[in-house]
């Protein structure tokens, strides 16, 4: 594959089946079944411009290869700004090609625009292809993840 054909940018309009097909990938990947109107939901927080869930991708051939999801959240103890990021999915085909750390190169870089002080996101314990990745960008915390169901 010719790596100098890959375009990272913003999710846009016309990317939506493309989108939504590497979305479908994540979800199966996390065992987590797609709704209808969450996929709607979902789209039409990327589409608009005042949400705080922003979408960034990778492209090759006019198709989505590549999916970062992420948004601003506050840091009470800091009184700044920080980001989160929600989603990151690499097709598998593409893997290996240094797209995930294309991906979080640039949202470093948006961090770094918008002033946030860091980037958080989580994984499972056992997502050891995506952690070799993260181990070379991030450091991991030791914080513990808990979830409380509402209702």
């Amino acid at each position: 594959m010719d790596v100098s054909k890959l375009e990272i940018r913003w999710v846009e309009k016309s990317d939506y089946s493309s989108w939504l097909d590497i979305y479908r990938t994540y979800a199966e990947h996390y065992e987590f079944k797609l709704t209808p109107k969450g996929i709607v939901v979902t789209w039409s927080w990327l589409m608009d411009e005042h949400h705080p869930l922003k979408g960034l991708c990778c492209v090759f051939d006019n198709k989505i290869v590549g999916l970062a999801h992420y948004r601003e959240i506050p840091s009470s103890l800091e009184g700044k700004t920080m980001g989160f990021l929600d989603d990151l999915i690499v097709h598998k085909k593409f893997r290996r090609n240094g797209i995930a750390e294309r991906l979080l190169k640039k949202l470093q870089s948006v961090c770094q625009d918008s002033g946030w002080i860091t980037v958080w996101w989580v994984t499972k314990e056992d997502n050891y292809e995506a952690r070799k990745v993260y181990d070379k960008v991030a450091r991991k915390t030791d914080w513990a993840l808990y979830e409380m169901d509402i209702g």
